[in-house]
Parts: C-alpha cells; sequence; structure tokens
C-alpha cells in the first residue's frame, strides 16, 4: 500500500476486513475452524503466543522453517522423549563454537561406517577394521594393553516407518458427477513414494500402502476422445412439451374412440327426438318455450360435455384428451340447429312460429 498516493491494491477486491482500535476479541465455548484456498498469514509487532491443553500439531507437505534472528532458540521438554527423525534423508548439525552433549550414557552408532575427524585427524570405524590416521604422534595412555582375538558387536537400528492399514480413495469426475474412465493417477505419500494406477470405469480408484500424513495426488489427462459419439452425455429435453398423436399408444387411442361420440352425432339426434316427443305433447305455448330451451341446452351442452363424459367412462382418458385438445387434433362440432315447429295454441294467431 501506499498511503501518501492514497494506494491500497488489497481493497480492489471485495475482502471481509476487521479493524479495532482496541483491539478484537473472538471466543467460543466449542470448536474453532479457519480455512483458506491460498495462504494464511500471522504478523504481530509484539508477541505471539499459543496456550495450549493438549498437543500442538503441525503438518506441512513442503517443509518446515523455523527462523530465529536473536536471543536464540530453545526446545524443552519437562518429562518424556524428544525425538529428530529424518526418515529419508540427513539430519545436519551446524555451530560456530562448541556442539555439546551431556548425558550419562552417549551412544553413536552407524550402520556402515563411522567417521571421527578434528584438526586433520581422523579414525574411521567400518567392517574391514579401524584406522587411526595423523600427521603428528599417536599417544596412547592405558594401565596395559590386552589383546584377546577378534570381536564383532552389531549395532541396533530402528526399523522403517510400515505403510498404514488405511487406504486412500480417490474421485476424479466432471461437473455432472460422471466418472472419468480409465484415467491416470500418481500418489505422492509423505516419504516421498510414488504410487501410480488408473481410475476405473467411475472414476474412482482405492490406492493401499501410502505412508501416514499428508499425501499429494496428481490426475492425468483426460483419455476420452471429446469428439466421439461415446462422449457425448446428453441433455435432457427442457421445457417438457405434452405427447403427440403419435405417442399415444393404439389402445388408448381406441379406448378414447369408444368413448367419443361417433360422427353421426347420436347424442344430437338423441336429443332432437326428445325434443319432437316433448313439443308435441305440450299443450300450451308456455310449455313449448321451456321444452326448446332444454333442447337447446342439451344441444350446445353435447360438445362441452365430452371430457366430463370420457372422464366418468374412461378416467384415464382425460389427460390425453386434453393434450389432444391443445394440439387441435379433435374435430370440431357443427353449429346447432333448432327446428322450426308450427304449433296451433289458443291466445295466438293461427299459424305463428316457435322456435
Amino acid at each position: 500500500a501506499n498511503l501518501t498516493a492514497n494506494e491500497f491494491p488489497e481493497f480492489t477486491e471485495p475482502h471481509l476486513v476487521l479493524a479495532s482500535p482496541a483491539g478484537i476479541a473472538l471466543t467460543t465455548p466449542r470448536s474453532s475452524h479457519i480455512a483458506t484456498g491460498e495462504h494464511l498469514a500471522l504478523s504481530s509487532t509484539g508477541h505471539t503466543s499459543f496456550s495450549i491443553g493438549k498437543r500442538l500439531l503441525a503438518s506441512a507437505s513442503r517443509g518446515m522453517r523455523l527462523f530465529v534472528q536473536s536471543m536464540g532458540w530453545r526446545l524443552v521438554a519437562a518429562s518424556g522423549d524428544i525425538d529428530v527423525k529424518a526418515l529419508k534423508d540427513s539430519i545436519n548439525l551446524l555451530a560456530k563454537l562448541n556442539i555439546t552433549a551431556n548425558a550419562d550414557r552417549i551412544t553413536i552408532t552407524a550402520k556402515t561406517e563411522l567417521v571421527i575427524q578434528g584438526g586433520g585427524s581422523a579414525t574411521t570405524y567400518n567392517a574391514g577394521g579401524i584406522t587411526h590416521a595423523t600427521s603428528g604422534p599417536y599417544t596412547a595412555h592405558a594401565a596395559n594393553f590386552a589383546y584377546t582375538g577378534a570381536k564383532s558387536l552389531a549395532g541396533v537400528f530402528p526399523e522403517p516407518p510400515k505403510p498404514g492399514k488405511g487406504n486412500l480413495e480417490l474421485f476424479n469426475q466432471y461437473a455432472g458427477r460422471q466418472g472419468i474412465k480409465d484415467g491416470d493417477y500418481e500418489v505422492i505419500d509423505a516419504l516421498g513414494k510414488s504410487i501410480k494406477g488408473k481410475l476405473d470405469a467411475k472414476g474412482f480408484a482405492s490406492v493401499a500402502g501410502a505412508a501416514p500424513g499428508p499425501a499429494r495426488v496428481l490426475f492425468g489427462k483426460d483419455p476420452a476422445d471429446t469428439w466421439s459419439d461415446g462422449s457425448y452425455i446428453g441433455k435432457p429435453e427442457w421445457p417438457l412439451s405434452p405427447p403427440g398423436a403419435e405417442d399415444i399408444p393404439s389402445q388408448v387411442q381406441a379406448m378414447v374412440a369408444q368413448a367419443l361420440p361417433s360422427k353421426n352425432w347420436d347424442m344430437l339426434e338423441k336429443g332432437k327426438e326428445l325434443a319432437q316427443t316433448g313439443m308435441g305433447a305440450m299443450q300450451t305455448a308456455q310449455g313449448a318455450m321451456q321444452t326448446a330451451q332444454q333442447v337447446k341446452g342439451v344441444m350446445q351442452g353435447g360438445a362441452a360435455g365430452l371430457p366430463k363424459l370420457a372422464s366418468a367412462a374412461l378416467p384415464s382418458a382425460s389427460g390425453i384428451l386434453g393434450a389432444a385438445s391443445k394440439a387441435g387434433k379433435l374435430p370440431s362440432l357443427p353449429a346447432p340447429t333448432l327446428p322450426k315447429t308450427s304449433l296451433k295454441t289458443p291466445g295466438l294467431p293461427a299459424g305463428e312460429m316457435l322456435s
């Protein structure tokens, strides 16, 4: 940041900033978790303290550095051992002045060879013997010297760590949850051991034999050919469209045809017969008018009541009729015509036409 130019590149993105002139406190009786996809930095101009009730655990996959500029570095264990191990490479101790080791017993063990050097003189211990080398006088002080023959003492070394019994499960999938078939993978465990293999048809693999600790997983290139037909997954049709007449089974179409009136419009013919019978039996003009209105209602309701009739006769045909009606595939009804009847009624001129 540049305070004089009022430039703060850190604020060019929508960050969440907590600031307080008196301090910020964060506390909870349960657990706290801080996760970041990139880096995490802790900075303080004073002290940084960690107070831990049980254990301090730290795991790093690419190295760990501790640097002290002045005042030294102290590692103290009030009880228990302090173990420093390099499971694959070396341990290097460098001091400008002195290296001091104080203990009741100090054991230096080398599996192949032990070399002690100082000021140009050296002593080498290996399976071939002991060799002393010096450019000056060699002085030894002892009460006496006893040579009793050859003897060998083998050193005891700890075994290397064994791989864990657990399996590492790998998944490599597309955005649509389909697995990448026969993809390559490589697992690098905490000891640097590389385990390679291929995924199955669902993009899954179970890896055994990795050392305990963090592991790095590398996936290879997708082996599928983008332009092949087998690589096409397909998309669902959206929005959904109602089925057409060609999608309706023939058996259902036959059942619907039986439920619907024929082209002769038998219902309308029956309505006409009912009207003629009623009008012949009427004695007054008022009765004739009411009967004509009933006939008209029956004829007009014949077309409007078709879906209800089909629904009552065949419940499964109701949805098919609705879809066919939307598609415009139902035949249209002819315009109803009412017959004209000539009746002679009292109180009206002879020959008056009623409709």
